[in-house]
């Protein structure tokens, strides 16, 4: 997927109310696009777009929201479930084939494959058919105060900062589920941050550009434990290795996060 863009003209004193409008039919669209793309082929690539698509708009639900527009946000998020499964298999297949032979019957794996395929294409009929029409509706109903750069919006963008700094901590050693949960976590900061550049340009383009290297590192740390779940013999030995070097860069990268105070800059500045 490409980088991210913003709607033009959005400035931080612009109402938060028109900003939520602008932001929302932005990720609604990139949505649908995406949607479509991955429902006319459940190939890597399309999957793997629809679901940073579906992440973005939560991050704008999530963001911009109420509470009739907040509930909703669940419906999105199962079909993010369901696209990360299948997901998964076309990780575990690229890895397999990267590393060597192993893991599932090839014949196992297509119909896992299948199956997921069709459980997608069911999902998106259902999101794009409800879904969509109601947060739409929603977020067009619902009345928001303040402007852009706003403390109401300021404050949820540091929770997501605690929230970082907690799962860091946590995350020292890179273990399978606290490493995970940092990754999770720093998604939802760095789209966050992307709705947000229009009202604080220098400091959300700076902790974007910092995140998305240990967010990828993260990302590729979490393809190969999902390998290691179904690996046996030499394969499995391979990928315990590539996550020892992998554990090595990663661990320097979350020192120097811990060093630098990066997040409780960001979170005293907010």
């Amino acid at each position: 997927m490409k980088k991210a863009a913003a709607p033009e003209g959005l400035l931080p004193d612009t109402p938060a109310q028109e900003a939520a409008r602008r932001w929302f039919a932005w990720r609604v669209a990139e949505v649908q696009r995406q949607a479509g793309r991955a429902a006319h082929a459940c190939e890597p690539g399309p999957v793997h777009d629809l679901r940073v698509s579906l992440r973005r708009l939560r991050a704008a639900v999530a963001l911009f929201g109420k509470r009739d527009v907040r509930r909703l946000e669940s419906a999105l998020a199962k079909t993010q479930k369901t696209a990360g499964a299948l997901r998964e298999l076309h990780v575990g297949r690229e890895l397999r084939e990267r590393l060597g032979a192993g893991g599932r019957p090839e014949d196992e794996h297509t119909r896992l494959l299948d199956k997921h395929a069709r459980k997608l294409s069911l999902s998106l009929a259902k999101l794009n058919s409800k879904t969509l029409p109601k947060l739409t509706r929603a977020m067009e109903a619902q009345e928001l105060a303040g402007k852009l750069a706003g403390h109401r919006l300021r404050a949820r963008l540091a929770k997501l900062v605690v929230t970082c700094e907690s799962r860091l901590d946590d995350a020292r050693t890179l273990e399978p589920k606290a490493a995970h949960a940092l990754r999770i976590s720093l998604k939802k900061l760095r789209y966050t941050a992307e709705l947000l550049v229009p009202a604080f340009p220098a400091a959300m383009q700076a902790l974007i550009a910092a995140l998305v290297p240990l967010q990828d590192g993260l990302g590729a740390l979490h393809d190969l434990d999902v390998l290691l779940e179904l690996a046996e013999g030499p394969l499995r030995a391979d990928a315990q290795r590539e996550r020892a070097a992998l554990v090595a860069t990663l661990g320097k990268q979350l020192a120097e996060w811990t060093r630098s105070g990066r997040l409780s800059a960001m979170r005293r500045a907010l």
